[in-house]
């Protein structure tokens, strides 16, 4: 039998057989805990029959495209919010951690925590500091940027229930005018892009894009950019960390990882960093976390795990299986690099070039690794 059938066959099996065993089947088992065997028989697929499944996708998405009964919906982006704070607690953010340890104990939140630093190490925050998260969620950094740092810190998004969790947030914190959110249209999908100038504290000393670009089609991202690029004074930063696909990546419209929301586009580097260039920003830092995502997903999927039967009451075991499987093949994507995501540090330079950056004896010029 061709690698190519024997794929086929696979996904018919996984269709008729409503068991756990079977779902998972020839996806690394019950909990998809075991994938090696899986990897293994995806890398054995001829290139062309790879591209044919969705080139930049694992072969998973393939499958997980093919196998939803007809007329059941997909798991749509509040179903993958509701099923986080269910795993995880509300307000636990949902972008890739940094992971600075492998000491027991350390978990996620910790991850987490430690990628909030990162950011704003990058970003040189400290007190007073202007800055703007775009797509700002559920509050993290924001809130951690304020408390923290002492920033002045804005968020940005167009979620209701959003705004008002970050506000209610900030108030118990006591965080006062130090934190405001702005209910307005943050450039996603088709919705044009909103003038971050008139947000309020424009021009930022720092902006902050984590995990929002994907969600901005192609035709609009140049526009993106450019907003980003307005919204700070010269010699400001931008950390900007996006989804990107692998060396093979096509179309950016079939990169998508698989626990992502419908409609996500990923870039490859080199089309995001040629934006940001386009948009006025000089580059200076460009570092791949892909191996701290399949940490942070294997975390996800071991919390999952721990919570399966409260998520298959609340959702149905039919939700509660898709979703461990997007894990398994998101950890997967990132594993094997045919996705990765990217922290990329820009500045919008000053009069003669001026940057703002101070030499410091780092050949590399990087103050804020892990310790600094």
């Amino acid at each position: 039998m061709s690698s190519s059938a024997s794929c086929s066959a696979s996904a018919r099996r996984i269709r008729s057989d409503s068991s756990d065993t079977a779902f998972l089947r020839g996806v690394g088992g019950e909990g998809c805990r075991a994938e090696r065997p899986w990897h293994a028989g995806f890398q054995r697929i001829p290139a062309p029959s790879r591209s044919a499944a969705g080139r930049a996708n694992p072969l998973l998405v393939w499958w997980f495209r093919r196998i939803r009964p007809a007329g059941r919906p997909r798991v749509t982006h509040p179903d993958v919010r509701d099923l986080h704070d269910t795993v995880l607690g509300p307000g636990a953010t949902h972008a890739c951690g940094y992971w600075t340890s492998d000491a027991p104990g350390y978990g996620p939140a910790d991850a987490q925590r430690d990628q909030l630093d990162l950011v704003c190490r990058k970003l040189d925050l400290g007190p007073g500091a202007r800055f703007l998260d775009v797509g700002c969620g559920r509050g993290a950094l924001v809130l951690h940027a304020a408390e923290r740092y002492g920033a002045r810190a804005t968020g940005v998004t167009d979620s209701g229930g959003e705004h008002a969790f970050v506000r209610a947030r900030s108030a118990e914190r006591g965080l006062g005018d130090a934190v405001d959110v702005r209910l307005c249209d943050v450039p996603l999908c088709d919705v044009p892009p909103c003038d971050v100038r008139d947000v309020g504290g424009a021009p930022y000393d720092a902006v902050s894009s984590v995990e929002t670009g994907e969600r901005v089609g192609p035709d609009r991202y140049p526009d993106y950019c450019a907003a980003l690029h307005r919204a700070l004074r010269p010699g400001g930063r931008l950390l900007l960390q996006q989804l990107s696909s692998g060396p093979s990546g096509a179309h950016p419209r079939t990169s998508a990882a698989p626990y992502r929301p419908p409609g996500t586009t990923v870039y490859p580097l080199p089309v995001m960093l040629g934006h940001l260039e386009a948009a006025g920003f000089e580059i200076r830092d460009v570092v791949s976390l892909r191996e701290h995502y399949v940490a942070t997903i294997d975390a996800w999927r071991t919390a999952l795990d721990a919570a399966w039967p409260e998520v298959v009451a609340r959702f149905g075991p039919e939700r509660a299986r898709m979703w461990r499987l997007r894990l398994a093949g998101g950890s997967l994507a990132f594993a094997s690099g045919r996705t990765s995501v990217h922290q990329v540090l820009a500045v919008r330079p000053g009069p003669g070039g001026r940057s703002g950056f101070r030499p410091l004896g780092d050949p590399s010029g990087r103050t804020w690794t892990a310790g600094a």
